[in-house]
């Protein structure tokens, strides 16, 4: 058994890192981050990959490296990927990991884990992954969400419901202490007003109410027809409602429009964040599966996103 150990399960963009600030100012619970590359490699029904080919993808991945981790290849996957988990426990402390996608490999490896499911209305997620070049626009810019809520009902179908918490973005900016409240109780933990501290020890800003439905100020009614066609029985399901726009499936030309705005979009982005040389070698480089080129290169991307990502 590990111990004491959530993981938090959300989309990006949906307000996971400002949970993980508010959760690791809490002086019993230890946040240390993302931790998505346990799982990223293990195909859904939960075959591992080679432990050494592991170890190569790791060595130029920017969150693994970030967390200062020893791989030890002596181990085998299942072992090393708890040995990487066990690092960063600490003493009296409940750990807390944020993962994105792949939920449902969780209970492979951590069968005793709780899980907290952070939701945010997937019109402002698709909003707010477009300045980060992540899509182009809000038909594909909501993928992301998509594939998050799809992993984390099938993780919800095995397991306890007493082990799962649901939250939303919403009710944390706009109540926060009695959310957090509630997340403690689950937690067995009491309730900190330290929490709510967590701008002293970052560079993000206190809450801020303006975060809460901006797709209604940004996103165009011809856009967002198209949008909740993509996800209205997802965004219903979860107790969102509908924007009351006639909402109408997107013709085949339309489609293609917005595929090649969302591409031309992202490598516009691409080009001018990382460099026309960059950019375009990276995708040469792994087209053509030259390996150590395209290592070379996610060294120097990798330290353009720790310059800009937070």
């Amino acid at each position: 058994m590990m111990g004491d150990i959530v993981f938090v399960a959300g989309a990006p963009r949906s307000g996971t890192t400002l949970f993980r600030l508010i959760l690791d100012n809490h002086p019993g619970v230890v946040n240390p981050g993302e931790f998505d590359f346990l799982f990223e490699l293990v195909s859904d029904d939960g075959q591992l990959p080679e432990v050494r080919e592991y170890a190569e993808w790791l060595s130029s991945h920017r969150i693994f490296l970030s967390h200062n981790l020893k791989v030890d290849l002596n181990l085998g996957y299942f072992d090393l990927v708890r040995s990487f988990v066990r690092q960063k426990a600490q003493p009296n402390c409940i750990l807390a990991l944020s993962v994105h996608r792949g939920h449902h490999k969780i209970p492979f490896f951590f069968p005793e884990a709780k899980y907290i499911h952070l939701l945010r209305d997937p019109r402002d997620v698709a909003v707010s992954t477009i300045p980060m070049g992540w899509a182009g626009n809000v038909y594909f810019g909501v993928d992301g969400w998509i594939e998050t809520e799809r992993s984390w009902d099938r993780l919800a179908l095995k397991t306890e419901k007493y082990r799962t918490l649901e939250i939303k973005y919403e009710d944390l900016v706009l109540t926060p202490r009695e959310t957090l409240r509630n997340v403690c109780n689950f937690l067995n933990i009491d309730f900190d007003t330290a929490m709510l501290d967590y701008p002293r020890r970052s560079t993000y800003v206190p809450i801020y109410e303006s975060s809460v439905k901006r797709w209604k100020a940004t996103v165009e009614p011809n856009d967002l027809a198209v949008l909740e066609y993509k996800v209205s029985a997802m965004l219903l399901d979860r107790g969102y409602e509908l924007s009351g726009v006639q909402i109408r499936r997107p013709s085949r030309r339309e489609l293609a429009v917005l595929w090649a705005k969302n591409l031309a979009y992202k490598w516009r982005f691409g080009a001018r964040t990382y460099g026309i040389g960059i950019f375009f070698s990276e995708k040469i480089a792994r087209a053509l599966g030259i390996k150590w080129l395209s290592r070379q290169i996610r060294f120097a991307i990798n330290e353009i996103d720790q310059l800009y990502l937070k």
